[in-house]
């Protein structure tokens, strides 16, 4: 593990191209739903995480499962935290 205060998250971090755990993975499947009228775009998120000390502060509640939502074009930025590994709408 490392920690570098110049990051842009100065605490460990398990996102791909960081070496801060080196020997575990997390992989986030994400599947989007369109409404018949295209207004509204639902998520079904859900991780696959291999590093038994990360699970074990998330179900503490001393961490938890994120995704961020963003969009350039319209400005549009949402992060959603989860304890569970599915995020379902």
């Amino acid at each position: 593990m490392q920690f570098d205060l110049l990051r842009a998250f100065p605490y460990p971090v398990l996102r791909p191209s960081v070496d801060d755990y080196i020997d575990g993975d997390i992989q986030a499947t994400v599947d989007f739903t369109q409404s018949d009228d295209g207004l509204t775009l639902t998520a079904h998120v859900s991780f696959a995480l291999s590093v038994p000390e990360i699970v074990a502060e998330i179900e503490a509640g001393r961490a938890a499962y994120s995704v961020v939502f963003a969009c350039r074009d319209t400005y549009f930025r949402k992060a959603v935290l989860s304890d569970v590994p599915t995020l379902l709408p």
